[in-house]
């Protein structure tokens, strides 16, 4: 149970930052920023953000509202259907993007560092079909979810009622109607565990050690570039621009891997049925907002010029006029001539 001044902190938190997510999207995608956001990354970036802002949504609808009795009228009548499996598969599918958009912007990264000639050409070409197969993947994993029994359950507490998701990972493809499907679920040394939490971990996990490995390799590249660069000058240094969007993928990588970590922790607890699950699950959504909520910041943290053309975009900061910039510039060589 959720009591209304958490509740309150949470939306205070969460809705201005879905307002500042929007946003950047439109930055990262309007045509006349192109200049600034024209390259491949901030394309999966923008995607990703837009998953982050679903992942949000899916996470106070389904689990944060809910739970403060102040809300529970609005799940009085609400009856498994359609709408509450959207949720079941919100939760997985924008769950799993996280570990596969992540993935993408780390091999986008490397491939700026390790092939740097080949590196533009080939997202440049490739981007869409790359988060197009990453979305597929994310719906295969997920998609059965839709055939599951999503309900949500009404506690009552002292006279005080809320609701709880429940979530029912059954194999109803398989049965027939009018039968009782069976759960999901695969013994692992000895106890049975549902087989869209083992998915959820392997993936987890996979996904974390495949970005340790590669940021590791882009990382000693990186090194190895500056020692040839101080010992040859003529060598050509990695743009600040692409060393900028690796600094921000690093940030997002470290920020993923504690939501991971933190999902595997919970796995674990489950299956070894601990008591300490109770006092985990309450840092749930706190763990879910940070990573939901924290990279249009991050970009503007690390970026200049996007931090410039974000508030452009809100009216902090007057637009600059491109023409008055280079009529400028000349001047100023001009007079330096």
């Amino acid at each position: 149970m959720i009591p209304l001044h958490l509740e309150i902190v949470y939306l205070a938190i969460g809705i201005p930052s879905l307002i500042f997510y929007a946003v950047v999207i439109v930055a990262l995608l309007k045509k006349s920023n192109k200049d600034v956001f024209g390259l491949p990354f901030y394309r999966i970036f923008a995607v990703i953000c837009v998953v982050d802002c679903i992942n949000y949504v899916v996470n106070t609808v389904a689990f944060r509202l809910p739970m403060c009795p102040n809300f529970a009228f609005l799940y009085e009548n609400l009856k498994p259907s359609f709408v509450t499996r959207l949720f079941h598969l919100g939760v997985y599918f924008c769950g799993f993007f996280v570990t596969f958009g992540q993935c993408l912007i780390t091999i986008n990264r490397f491939s700026a560092v390790a092939f740097p000639l080949k590196h533009h050409k080939f997202w440049q070409r490739y981007h869409l079909h790359c988060i197009g197969l990453a979305l597929l993947i994310c719906f295969a994993f997920s998609g059965h979810t839709l055939l599951s029994t999503t309900v949500f359950q009404r506690f009552q507490v002292d006279g005080v009622v809320f609701y709880t998701i429940y979530m029912d990972d059954r194999a109803r493809w398989f049965c027939p109607m009018h039968s009782e499907p069976p759960v999901m679920s695969i013994s692992v040394m000895g106890k049975p565990l549902q087989l869209q939490l083992i998915i959820a971990c392997a993936l987890s996990c996979t996904g974390v050690v495949f970005q340790v490995v590669l940021n590791s390799t882009t990382i000693i590249l990186l090194v190895r570039r500056r020692k040839a660069t101080t010992r040859a000058t003529f060598n050509k240094k990695l743009p600040k621009t692409e060393l900028t969007l690796f600094f921000l993928s690093m940030a997002m990588f470290l920020l993923s891997l504690s939501g991971a970590l933190y999902n595997i922790i919970i796995t674990l607890l489950i299956y070894t049925e601990s008591d300490a699950l109770m006092g985990f699950l309450d840092y749930y959504l706190w763990v879910a907002d940070v990573n939901n909520l924290s990279a249009p910041y991050l970009l503007c943290l690390v970026s200049a010029s996007a931090r410039r053309t974000v508030l452009e975009a809100i009216g902090l900061k007057a637009k600059q006029n491109k023409a008055t910039v280079q009529l400028f510039s000349r001047t100023a060589s001009s007079t330096r001539a």
